[in-house]
């Protein structure tokens, strides 16, 4: 039961859930070391929040050595989901694979992901990965870059 009750849940998050507001942050390189294990702490450099109208946020972080070119032409690709539903927002980064490449894909799909994750799931990753910037003078006092669409 409780099984069908989650996959109807989810079903209407995805549905009707629409994407708000998205930030970037390139982080210098003492920020990149609060991440927690298993984040590859050592490469990461950024992080994408996806945030949807009711406040909720989902989180992706994403690696400074796979960044070509300027951040703010590499980061408005992610324009083209904000105010879409999460259903749409994940089949619009699936399309995009090829052209955004791995990096922002990756980004894109944990922070949704972390978004669909039923209320009380333990292996809730925005909680963990969020933990770690939940102080927003820290993530902005290290910020090289940030952007909100």
């Amino acid at each position: 039961m409780y099984a069908v009750q989650t996959s109807a849940w989810m079903k209407e998050r995805l549905d009707t859930t629409r994407i708000a507001r998205l930030e970037c942050f390139r982080f210098d390189r003492e920020a990149s070391g609060q991440l927690p294990p298993g984040y590859d702490s050592g490469d990461c450099r950024g992080m994408l929040i996806v945030s949807t109208a009711d406040g909720e946020s989902g989180v992706g972080v994403f690696h400074e050595m796979r960044l070509k070119g300027d951040f703010v032409q590499w980061a408005c690709a992610f324009q083209r989901i904000k105010g879409l539903t999460l259903c749409d927002a994940l089949q619009t980064t699936l399309l995009k694979h090829e052209a955004w490449g791995d990096e922002r894909t990756a980004a894109v799909m944990t922070a949704i992901r972390a978004l669909i994750r039923p209320p009380g799931d333990e292996s809730d990753a925005r909680t963990s990965l969020a933990d770690c910037f939940r102080d927003s003078s820290y993530c902005f006092r290290h910020a090289e870059a940030y952007i909100i669409f």
